[in-house]
Protein backbone atom coordinates (compact mmCIF):
# COMPACT_ATOMS: atom_id res chain seq x y z
CA UNK A 1 0.00 0.00 0.00
CA UNK A 2 1.36 3.47 -1.10
CA UNK A 3 0.97 5.17 1.98
CA UNK A 4 2.15 2.57 4.80
CA UNK A 5 5.35 2.79 6.45
CA UNK A 6 7.82 0.13 5.70
CA UNK A 7 9.55 -2.54 7.52
CA UNK A 8 11.87 -5.60 7.26
CA UNK A 9 14.84 -4.04 5.44
CA UNK A 10 13.02 -2.34 2.46
CA UNK A 11 13.22 1.35 2.34
CA UNK A 12 11.74 4.04 3.80
CA UNK A 13 9.82 7.13 1.74
CA UNK A 14 12.19 10.42 2.97
CA UNK A 15 10.35 13.13 4.89
CA UNK A 16 10.93 16.82 6.49
CA UNK A 17 9.88 18.06 9.30
CA UNK A 18 8.56 21.84 8.83
CA UNK A 19 9.47 22.75 12.95
CA UNK A 20 8.32 26.15 14.03
CA UNK A 21 10.90 28.41 15.83
CA UNK A 22 8.84 30.43 17.84
CA UNK A 23 9.76 32.09 21.28
CA UNK A 24 7.18 33.51 22.55
CA UNK A 25 3.41 33.69 22.52
CA UNK A 26 1.12 37.02 22.81
CA UNK A 27 -2.17 37.29 22.61
CA UNK A 28 -2.92 39.38 19.45
CA UNK A 29 -2.88 38.66 15.56
CA UNK A 30 -0.03 39.21 13.23
CA UNK A 31 -0.49 40.45 9.60
CA UNK A 32 0.54 38.52 6.99
CA UNK A 33 4.74 38.76 6.40
CA UNK A 34 6.56 38.56 2.74
CA UNK A 35 9.84 36.90 2.44
CA UNK A 36 12.45 38.25 0.73
CA UNK A 37 12.05 35.52 -2.13
CA UNK A 38 8.91 35.78 -3.98
CA UNK A 39 8.18 32.51 -4.31
CA UNK A 40 7.79 32.03 -0.58
CA UNK A 41 5.12 33.38 2.04
CA UNK A 42 4.53 32.55 5.56
CA UNK A 43 0.88 33.79 7.13
CA UNK A 44 1.16 33.51 10.82
CA UNK A 45 -1.61 34.15 13.38
CA UNK A 46 -0.36 33.91 16.69
CA UNK A 47 -2.76 34.02 19.71
CA UNK A 48 -3.53 33.24 23.60
CA UNK A 49 -4.65 29.81 22.61
CA UNK A 50 -2.25 28.50 19.43
CA UNK A 51 -0.12 29.33 16.47
CA UNK A 52 -1.12 28.73 13.05
CA UNK A 53 1.04 28.98 10.25
CA UNK A 54 0.69 28.54 6.77
CA UNK A 55 4.00 28.40 4.84
CA UNK A 56 4.03 28.21 0.43
CA UNK A 57 7.30 27.39 -0.07
CA UNK A 58 7.44 25.24 -2.83
CA UNK A 59 7.84 21.96 -2.57
CA UNK A 60 11.41 21.19 -4.84
CA UNK A 61 12.82 23.86 -2.19
CA UNK A 62 12.32 22.43 0.75
CA UNK A 63 15.71 20.48 0.72
CA UNK A 64 16.69 17.08 2.03
CA UNK A 65 13.68 14.75 3.99
CA UNK A 66 14.00 12.23 6.81
CA UNK A 67 12.91 8.94 7.04
CA UNK A 68 9.58 8.31 8.40
CA UNK A 69 9.44 7.87 12.16
CA UNK A 70 6.46 5.78 14.10
CA UNK A 71 5.99 4.20 17.41
CA UNK A 72 6.21 0.54 17.50
CA UNK A 73 3.48 -1.41 16.58
CA UNK A 74 1.81 -3.60 19.18
CA UNK A 75 -1.45 -4.20 16.55
CA UNK A 76 -3.30 -3.81 13.53
CA UNK A 77 -6.51 -4.48 11.28
CA UNK A 78 -6.45 -4.04 7.87
CA UNK A 79 -9.21 -4.44 5.31
CA UNK A 80 -8.80 -3.43 2.22
CA UNK A 81 -7.02 0.04 1.67
CA UNK A 82 -8.78 0.67 5.52
CA UNK A 83 -6.73 -0.24 8.43
CA UNK A 84 -6.29 0.88 11.96
CA UNK A 85 -2.51 0.66 13.94
CA UNK A 86 -2.21 0.85 17.61
CA UNK A 87 1.32 2.03 18.23
CA UNK A 88 2.69 3.00 22.04
CA UNK A 89 6.51 3.95 22.57
CA UNK A 90 7.70 1.10 25.53
CA UNK A 91 7.42 4.40 28.26
CA UNK A 92 3.88 5.55 26.92
CA UNK A 93 2.24 4.86 30.58
CA UNK A 94 -0.95 3.19 29.24
CA UNK A 95 -1.08 5.99 26.42
CA UNK A 96 -1.20 4.05 22.79
CA UNK A 97 -1.63 6.18 19.65
CA UNK A 98 -4.52 4.71 17.50
CA UNK A 99 -3.97 5.48 13.64
CA UNK A 100 -6.96 5.31 11.27
CA UNK A 101 -5.97 4.97 7.51
CA UNK A 102 -7.74 4.50 4.26
CA UNK A 103 -9.40 5.54 0.89
CA UNK A 104 -12.78 6.42 0.24
CA UNK A 105 -12.91 2.96 -1.94
CA UNK A 106 -13.54 1.17 1.45
CA UNK A 107 -15.35 2.02 4.05
CA UNK A 108 -13.49 3.43 7.51
CA UNK A 109 -13.05 0.57 10.06
CA UNK A 110 -13.76 2.79 12.91
CA UNK A 111 -14.50 6.50 13.45
CA UNK A 112 -12.27 9.03 15.76
CA UNK A 113 -15.15 9.91 18.06
CA UNK A 114 -15.89 6.37 18.56
CA UNK A 115 -12.21 5.34 19.31
CA UNK A 116 -11.80 7.84 21.84
CA UNK A 117 -14.70 6.49 23.95
CA UNK A 118 -12.99 3.37 24.30
CA UNK A 119 -9.63 1.78 26.02
CA UNK A 120 -6.76 0.44 23.64
CA UNK A 121 -8.05 -3.19 23.96
CA UNK A 122 -11.83 -2.42 23.76
CA UNK A 123 -11.14 -1.07 20.57
CA UNK A 124 -9.56 -4.10 19.46
CA UNK A 125 -12.39 -6.07 20.50
CA UNK A 126 -14.74 -3.96 18.75
CA UNK A 127 -13.10 -4.62 15.29
CA UNK A 128 -11.25 -7.17 15.11
CA UNK A 129 -12.31 -10.32 13.42
CA UNK A 130 -11.22 -12.55 16.26
CA UNK A 131 -11.99 -10.36 19.16
CA UNK A 132 -10.62 -11.84 22.13
CA UNK A 133 -7.35 -12.98 20.65
CA UNK A 134 -5.67 -9.63 21.41
CA UNK A 135 -1.81 -9.43 20.33
CA UNK A 136 0.59 -10.18 22.97
CA UNK A 137 2.33 -6.41 22.57
CA UNK A 138 -1.53 -4.83 23.36
CA UNK A 139 -2.78 -7.39 25.70
CA UNK A 140 0.62 -6.73 27.97
CA UNK A 141 -1.56 -2.96 28.47
CA UNK A 142 -4.49 -4.28 29.59
CA UNK A 143 -6.61 -3.02 32.72
CA UNK A 144 -8.58 -4.78 35.19
CA UNK A 145 -11.48 -3.86 32.81
CA UNK A 146 -10.36 -5.17 29.97
CA UNK A 147 -9.75 -8.87 31.63
CA UNK A 148 -13.01 -9.07 32.54
CA UNK A 149 -14.25 -8.08 29.15
CA UNK A 150 -12.11 -10.72 27.16
CA UNK A 151 -13.87 -13.11 29.92
CA UNK A 152 -17.63 -12.17 29.05
CA UNK A 153 -18.63 -13.38 25.86
CA UNK A 154 -21.91 -11.66 26.18
CA UNK A 155 -20.29 -8.20 27.18
CA UNK A 156 -17.60 -8.67 24.06
CA UNK A 157 -20.88 -8.77 22.13
CA UNK A 158 -22.58 -6.18 23.18
CA UNK A 159 -19.18 -4.04 22.61
CA UNK A 160 -19.11 -4.73 19.30
CA UNK A 161 -22.97 -4.39 18.77
CA UNK A 162 -22.48 -0.92 20.33
CA UNK A 163 -19.67 0.02 17.99
CA UNK A 164 -21.17 -1.00 15.10
CA UNK A 165 -23.88 1.13 15.80
CA UNK A 166 -22.10 4.23 16.59
CA UNK A 167 -19.74 3.63 13.38
CA UNK A 168 -22.61 3.48 11.14
CA UNK A 169 -24.07 6.75 12.55
CA UNK A 170 -21.11 8.40 11.97
CA UNK A 171 -21.29 7.42 8.04
CA UNK A 172 -24.47 9.24 7.98
CA UNK A 173 -23.11 12.19 9.76
CA UNK A 174 -20.42 12.81 6.97
CA UNK A 175 -23.03 11.57 3.63
CA UNK A 176 -25.73 13.27 5.37
CA UNK A 177 -27.72 10.08 5.16
CA UNK A 178 -26.38 8.92 2.00
CA UNK A 179 -23.45 7.79 0.29
CA UNK A 180 -21.94 9.95 -2.10
CA UNK A 181 -21.05 8.93 -5.49
CA UNK A 182 -17.07 8.21 -5.67
CA UNK A 183 -15.64 10.88 -7.86
CA UNK A 184 -12.57 10.69 -10.03
CA UNK A 185 -9.62 12.78 -9.07
CA UNK A 186 -9.92 16.16 -9.69
CA UNK A 187 -6.54 18.01 -10.39
CA UNK A 188 -5.31 20.85 -7.02
CA UNK A 189 -9.25 19.84 -5.57
CA UNK A 190 -11.03 17.83 -2.82
CA UNK A 191 -14.18 16.03 -3.95
CA UNK A 192 -17.49 15.67 -2.51
CA UNK A 193 -16.70 12.34 -1.52
CA UNK A 194 -13.43 12.64 0.24
CA UNK A 195 -14.83 15.39 2.08
CA UNK A 196 -17.70 13.55 3.29
CA UNK A 197 -15.20 10.64 4.34
CA UNK A 198 -12.61 12.84 5.76
CA UNK A 199 -16.08 14.47 8.03
CA UNK A 200 -17.10 10.79 9.21
CA UNK A 201 -13.72 9.41 10.21
CA UNK A 202 -13.24 12.93 11.72
CA UNK A 203 -15.95 13.66 13.20
CA UNK A 204 -17.12 16.30 15.67
CA UNK A 205 -13.95 16.03 17.49
CA UNK A 206 -13.92 18.27 20.88
CA UNK A 207 -16.33 20.80 19.03
CA UNK A 208 -20.36 21.06 18.91
CA UNK A 209 -20.67 20.16 15.09
CA UNK A 210 -18.90 18.20 12.00
CA UNK A 211 -16.89 20.43 10.38
CA UNK A 212 -13.95 18.52 8.93
CA UNK A 213 -13.67 19.41 5.46
CA UNK A 214 -14.52 22.90 5.62
CA UNK A 215 -11.17 25.61 5.10
CA UNK A 216 -12.24 28.26 8.54
CA UNK A 217 -8.45 27.99 9.60
CA UNK A 218 -8.06 28.13 13.65
CA UNK A 219 -10.63 28.85 15.83
CA UNK A 220 -11.53 28.70 19.93
CA UNK A 221 -14.96 26.44 20.19
CA UNK A 222 -16.65 24.93 22.99
CA UNK A 223 -18.77 21.95 23.44
CA UNK A 224 -21.13 20.72 26.35
CA UNK A 225 -20.57 17.50 28.06
CA UNK A 226 -23.47 16.63 30.44
CA UNK A 227 -23.60 14.72 33.96
CA UNK A 228 -26.33 13.09 35.08
CA UNK A 229 -28.33 9.89 36.63
CA UNK A 230 -31.53 10.16 34.92
CA UNK A 231 -31.87 10.25 31.22
CA UNK A 232 -28.74 10.57 28.17
CA UNK A 233 -26.04 12.06 29.47
CA UNK A 234 -21.78 11.94 28.39
CA UNK A 235 -20.86 10.76 31.92
CA UNK A 236 -22.76 9.53 35.14
CA UNK A 237 -23.07 12.60 38.12
CA UNK A 238 -21.86 11.52 41.46
CA UNK A 239 -24.48 9.85 44.01
CA UNK A 240 -23.00 10.67 47.04
CA UNK A 241 -19.72 12.46 48.43
CA UNK A 242 -16.81 10.01 48.64
CA UNK A 243 -14.78 12.34 50.03
CA UNK A 244 -13.98 11.85 53.80
CA UNK A 245 -16.61 13.87 56.44
CA UNK A 246 -19.82 14.12 57.55
CA UNK A 247 -21.56 15.83 54.72
CA UNK A 248 -22.97 12.97 52.78
CA UNK A 249 -25.95 14.06 50.68
CA UNK A 250 -27.82 12.19 47.77
CA UNK A 251 -28.15 13.15 44.63
CA UNK A 252 -32.18 14.00 43.41
CA UNK A 253 -32.98 12.29 40.15
CA UNK A 254 -33.39 15.82 38.70
CA UNK A 255 -30.21 16.78 39.24
CA UNK A 256 -27.40 17.84 36.07
CA UNK A 257 -24.70 19.90 35.99
CA UNK A 258 -22.82 20.98 32.68
CA UNK A 259 -19.06 20.63 31.47
CA UNK A 260 -17.95 23.30 29.12
CA UNK A 261 -14.84 21.74 27.10
CA UNK A 262 -12.69 24.71 25.78
CA UNK A 263 -10.74 23.61 22.63
CA UNK A 264 -8.31 25.04 19.43
CA UNK A 265 -9.12 24.06 16.35
CA UNK A 266 -7.83 23.50 12.86
CA UNK A 267 -9.86 23.21 9.57
CA UNK A 268 -8.30 23.46 6.37
CA UNK A 269 -9.20 22.46 2.41
CA UNK A 270 -6.33 24.08 0.85
CA UNK A 271 -3.06 23.80 -0.51
CA UNK A 272 -0.17 25.07 0.68
CA UNK A 273 1.81 23.59 4.38
CA UNK A 274 -0.03 23.97 7.71
CA UNK A 275 1.51 24.04 10.80
CA UNK A 276 -0.69 24.27 14.37
CA UNK A 277 0.78 24.60 18.01
CA UNK A 278 -1.24 25.06 21.21
CA UNK A 279 -0.03 23.32 24.89
CA UNK A 280 -3.30 21.17 25.38
CA UNK A 281 -4.25 18.40 27.65
CA UNK A 282 -5.06 16.32 24.80
CA UNK A 283 -4.50 16.39 20.54
CA UNK A 284 -6.01 14.67 17.85
CA UNK A 285 -5.36 14.83 14.19
CA UNK A 286 -6.30 14.15 10.84
CA UNK A 287 -4.91 14.65 7.23
CA UNK A 288 -6.42 13.52 3.65
CA UNK A 289 -3.91 13.68 0.87
CA UNK A 290 -7.03 14.41 -1.49
CA UNK A 291 -4.53 15.06 -5.15
CA UNK A 292 -1.17 15.58 -5.08
CA UNK A 293 1.88 13.84 -7.30
CA UNK A 294 4.07 13.34 -4.17
CA UNK A 295 3.91 12.03 -0.63
CA UNK A 296 1.97 14.76 2.11
CA UNK A 297 4.69 14.48 4.88
CA UNK A 298 2.21 14.65 8.46
CA UNK A 299 4.19 15.53 11.88
CA UNK A 300 2.31 15.43 15.03
CA UNK A 301 3.70 16.42 18.83
CA UNK A 302 2.87 15.76 22.16
CA UNK A 303 4.83 16.31 24.89
CA UNK A 304 7.65 14.14 24.37
CA UNK A 305 6.32 11.72 22.09
CA UNK A 306 6.46 12.57 18.01
CA UNK A 307 5.69 10.84 15.24
CA UNK A 308 5.96 11.31 11.10
CA UNK A 309 3.61 9.89 8.19
CA UNK A 310 4.16 9.68 4.60
CA UNK A 311 0.94 10.49 3.03
CA UNK A 312 0.21 9.01 -0.36
CA UNK A 313 -1.91 10.76 -2.79
CA UNK A 314 -5.81 9.48 -2.15
CA UNK A 315 -5.14 8.38 1.28
CA UNK A 316 -6.23 9.57 4.53
CA UNK A 317 -4.67 8.93 8.34
CA UNK A 318 -6.28 9.90 11.64
CA UNK A 319 -4.37 9.98 15.15
CA UNK A 320 -6.11 10.03 18.34
CA UNK A 321 -4.77 8.73 21.78
CA UNK A 322 -6.58 6.17 23.90
CA UNK A 323 -5.55 4.60 27.32
CA UNK A 324 -6.20 8.05 29.57
CA UNK A 325 -9.29 10.01 30.25
CA UNK A 326 -10.06 13.23 28.27
CA UNK A 327 -10.93 16.30 29.92
CA UNK A 328 -14.74 15.72 30.37
CA UNK A 329 -14.15 12.14 32.04
CA UNK A 330 -11.84 13.89 34.58
CA UNK A 331 -14.40 15.98 36.09
CA UNK A 332 -14.73 15.97 40.27
CA UNK A 333 -18.58 15.58 39.60
CA UNK A 334 -18.34 12.20 38.41
CA UNK A 335 -17.61 11.61 42.01
CA UNK A 336 -17.82 13.88 44.22
CA UNK A 337 -21.30 15.89 44.40
CA UNK A 338 -20.66 18.50 48.09
CA UNK A 339 -18.58 21.37 49.41
CA UNK A 340 -18.90 22.62 45.74
CA UNK A 341 -16.50 19.75 44.21
CA UNK A 342 -19.07 19.44 41.29
CA UNK A 343 -17.70 23.17 40.73
CA UNK A 344 -14.01 22.26 40.32
CA UNK A 345 -13.09 22.16 36.48
CA UNK A 346 -9.67 21.42 34.92
CA UNK A 347 -7.79 24.41 34.12
CA UNK A 348 -5.10 25.45 31.41
CA UNK A 349 -1.86 24.00 33.55
CA UNK A 350 -1.07 20.20 35.12
CA UNK A 351 0.90 17.48 34.03
CA UNK A 352 -1.74 16.18 31.16
CA UNK A 353 -0.91 19.91 29.20
CA UNK A 354 1.49 19.19 27.58
CA UNK A 355 3.04 21.28 23.89
CA UNK A 356 1.15 19.62 21.11
CA UNK A 357 1.62 20.20 17.44
CA UNK A 358 -0.04 19.10 14.08
CA UNK A 359 1.64 19.97 10.46
CA UNK A 360 1.83 19.31 7.26
CA UNK A 361 4.86 19.97 4.89
CA UNK A 362 5.01 18.76 0.82
CA UNK A 363 1.67 20.14 -0.11
CA UNK A 364 3.22 23.13 -1.57
CA UNK A 365 3.53 22.00 -5.56
CA UNK A 366 0.86 23.09 -8.45
CA UNK A 367 -2.10 20.72 -8.22
CA UNK A 368 -1.77 19.67 -4.15
CA UNK A 369 -4.51 19.91 -2.46
CA UNK A 370 -5.42 18.29 1.36
CA UNK A 371 -7.97 18.01 4.28
CA UNK A 372 -6.32 18.73 7.24
CA UNK A 373 -8.09 18.87 10.70
CA UNK A 374 -6.86 19.18 14.00
CA UNK A 375 -8.38 19.92 17.60
CA UNK A 376 -6.34 20.78 20.82
CA UNK A 377 -8.58 20.36 24.35
CA UNK A 378 -7.65 23.47 26.65
CA UNK A 379 -9.80 23.58 29.75
CA UNK A 380 -12.77 22.31 31.44
CA UNK A 381 -15.29 24.48 33.43
CA UNK A 382 -18.11 22.94 35.09
CA UNK A 383 -21.56 25.28 35.45
CA UNK A 384 -25.05 24.53 36.58
CA UNK A 385 -27.88 22.29 34.98
CA UNK A 386 -31.19 23.19 33.98
CA UNK A 387 -32.63 22.02 37.83
CA UNK A 388 -33.38 25.91 38.74
CA UNK A 389 -33.07 26.11 42.93
CA UNK A 390 -30.07 24.88 44.60
CA UNK A 391 -32.15 23.17 47.13
CA UNK A 392 -33.11 20.43 44.95
CA UNK A 393 -30.20 19.09 43.64
CA UNK A 394 -29.30 17.20 46.94
CA UNK A 395 -30.75 15.91 50.35
CA UNK A 396 -29.31 14.37 53.13
CA UNK A 397 -27.83 15.48 56.24
CA UNK A 398 -25.81 18.60 54.69
CA UNK A 399 -26.18 22.03 55.37
CA UNK A 400 -27.40 24.25 52.46
CA UNK A 401 -23.85 25.82 52.49
CA UNK A 402 -22.71 22.09 51.33
CA UNK A 403 -25.59 21.58 48.46
CA UNK A 404 -24.92 23.27 45.69
CA UNK A 405 -26.93 26.71 46.51
CA UNK A 406 -24.87 29.43 44.72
Amino acid sequence: MANQHTTNGRSKAPLYLAMLSLTAIVACDLEPEQDDDEDRTIITTVTEDGIYEVDATPDDELGAREPERLPPLLARVQRGTSAVEWRAPDDSRGEVMLMISGTEADTPIIDMDTAETLSPVEAWVAIADAPRAVPERLLARATEADLELLDSPARIDSLRAEVHEKVAQALELGYDGAAAEHEPHAWGTCTASQVATARSVYGKGYTSAATCGNNTGLHTTHRDYWYCNAGDCDYDLALTDIATGACMPTVTGGAAIVGDLTAVTMRVNAWNNHSFSTPSHRIRGFAYECHGDNPVQVHMDYGSDDWDWNLASGYYVGVTILGSPMLPGRAKAINIVSLGSWADGIGQSGASYKSSNFSITSNAAPGDHGIFCTDAQKRLDMEEGPTGNGHEWCIGSCSVGNCWDY
